[in-house]
């Protein structure tokens, strides 16, 4: 049996879906907008309880279910971060949607219009597979794989981390500076567009 139930958790999702589905089914952009929000309800309420127990995954004593992962400490904190970023994106984006004229488009149109708008989705990506490449180091498979198939799940770690380094780098330059560094990433990408022309 399960040794953590996930009550809260489980609520928010049964709620989302049902809000969803009604939203969906009638047409009804409010509902489906609460909908969304339980969905973040629920990630806000993971997150949180990650990084307090240090503790993310599912144990299960019964062989029908397969192994699961399980990952503690810093990863399961690490995880958490994650959820509750995810969780406060969605609540934005909810309430663009809601009170917002023209709603989550015009709130996507304004940010995507600036050039450091383009820097802090970079830098939200960036941190994300920074996370992301810091918990395969660490925790590998979590329990999933033994052996080397864990330790090249360590390893592969190394490419989200790299990649989302250099995500870091061209979002914050676009940030700090929009204008020279716009330029740049324009002539690096013709450049790449040229080699691969070759």
């Amino acid at each position: 049996m399960y040794k953590r139930s996930g009550w809260i958790e489980l609520g928010f999702l049964l709620l989302a879906f049902v809000l969803l589905y009604f939203g969906i089914r009638f047409n009804l952009p409010t509902l489906s907008s609460l909908g969304s929000a339980s969905v973040g309800a629920f990630a806000l309420v993971a997150g949180i309880q990650a990084i307090r127990t240090g503790r993310l995954g599912f144990e299960t004593h019964q062989k029908n279910f397969g192994r699961i992962s399980l990952y503690t400490g810093f990863s399961a904190r690490l995880y958490g971060g994650l959820f509750i970023a995810f969780a406060l994106l969605v609540f934005v984006l909810t309430g663009a949607v809601l009170f917002q004229p023209g709603g989550a488009g015009a709130f996507w149109a304004a940010i995507l219009s600036k050039t450091w708008g383009w820097g802090l989705i970079l830098v939200c990506i960036g941190l994300v597979e920074v996370a992301s490449g810091v918990i395969d180091l660490v925790s590998g498979s979590a329990g999933y794989y033994k052996g080397l198939a864990d330790k090249v799940q360590r390893i592969s770690g190394f490419v989200p981390l790299l990649f989302g380094l250099g995500l870091l780098a061209v979002g914050t330059l676009l940030i700090v500076l929009p204008a020279q560094s716009l330029n740049l990433v324009k002539g690096a990408l013709a450049y790449f567009v040229r080699w691969l022309s070759r």
